[in-house]
C-alpha cells in the first residue's frame, strides 16, 4: 500500500513520540483509534510472527495522533506503528 509506505517516511511531530515494532511481522490487529487516550503499558497492536501473537505496548501515555498501519501490513522490525502525542 503506497499510502503506508509513504508514510514511514514521515518526520515524528515535534511534542510527539512514535511507538515502533520491536519485531517483524503482520498486522493482526488495531486496538487504539486516531485520537484515543492511551495509557502507559495499554497493548495497542498486535502483531502475528510465525503464528505467534505479539502485542505491542505504548510506553508513555498520551493521544493516538497518527496510525501508520494497516491491518494485514507487513512491518520490519523498528517500523513506525503510529503516533502519540504526549500527555
Amino acid at each position: 500500500d503506497q499510502d503506508v509506505s509513504a508514510s514511514q517516511e514521515l518526520p515524528i511531530p515535534e511534542g510527539c513520540f512514535a511507538v515502533r515494532a520491536h519485531a517483524g511481522g503482520s498486522v493482526w490487529d488495531i486496538l487504539v483509534n486516531h485520537q484515543d487516550e492511551v495509557k502507559q503499558g495499554q497493548s495497542a497492536i498486535i502483531l502475528e510472527a510465525m503464528k505467534t501473537e505479539i502485542k505491542v505496548d505504548i510506553h508513555l501515555p498520551g493521544i493516538v495522533e497518527e496510525i501508520r498501519v494497516k491491518k494485514g501490513h507487513l512491518v520490519n522490525q523498528g517500523e513506525v506503528l503510529f503516533v502519540v502525542r504526549a500527555a
